[in-house]
């Protein structure tokens, strides 16, 4: 057990978080996905009393899981981008109950789309091609 610990222990000393260099694509997608956070939590709350009491208090902890894991994000030195990824669990829950929300897939599509957009033009420099 003690040797495995050290394995894990020196992979993960090798494993640079900070290395992290966003580019202008990444910004993008974060003001994007932070727009869309915000209506997705202001319909989340003007529908949560009409849902079940079941559903009220898991959505609620959701809410609260995001909010200690933001606060803890802010406040933790190191680890940023470890911290982020574990924002993304409660994030993507909340803006999955604002797109099944929704009356037409049209909205959805367009949201997906705009993503998949944000995302292969971050990774592959989409719009340095044109």
């Amino acid at each position: 057990m003690d040797i495995k610990f050290k394995e894990y222990q020196n992979a993960l000393q090798i494993i640079d978080f900070n290395s992290f260099s966003p580019t202008v694509y990444t910004y993008i997608s974060i003001i994007f996905i932070g727009i869309l956070l915000i209506f997705s939590i202001l319909k989340l709350l003007s529908i949560i009393n009409e849902k079940a009491i079941r559903i009220r208090k898991l959505t609620s902890f959701i809410i609260w899981y995001m909010l200690c894991t933001f606060i803890l994000l802010l406040f933790s030195k190191n680890y940023h981008l470890l911290g982020g990824f574990m924002i993304f669990t409660p994030l993507s829950i909340i803006i999955t109950i604002f797109v099944n929300n929704f009356k037409k897939s049209f909205w959805f599509e367009g949201i997906l789309w705009i993503l998949i957009v944000l995302i292969v033009s971050n990774q592959v420099g989409l719009w340095n091609l044109i």
